[in-house]
């Protein structure tokens, strides 16, 4: 999976699945494994760890077969800045005015 690939089937793949607590997806490939980080702001309840695994479940849809997958979930309240936290490949970002 490229770059490109990795980016348009996570974005495709967030569609409906992005709420108000998700600060960030990012993502990254390495060798033959593909990382997705969803950072998220509050507590990380069953149902949004459910909604966003729908989502990734999705990205491994198109994946080859030797393909591995981790998915992380992190905490990360506003108005904590997320540089440093994210994956290097940036799929979403919410708005978050500087303060």
């Amino acid at each position: 999976m490229t770059r490109s690939e990795f980016l348009l089937s996570t974005q495709r793949a967030l569609l409906g699945f992005i709420t108000a607590n998700v600060r960030s997806v990012s993502g990254n490939i390495e060798g033959q494994t593909i990382s997705i980080r969803y950072i998220i702001d509050g507590e990380i309840d069953e149902a949004t760890r459910e909604e966003l695994s729908c989502a990734s479940t999705e990205v491994i849809a198109v994946m080859d077969a030797d393909w591995s997958f981790e998915e992380q979930f992190i905490r990360l309240d506003a108005p904590t800045r997320l540089r440093g936290q994210t994956l290097p490949l940036l799929a979403y970002e919410r708005f978050e005015p500087a303060q």
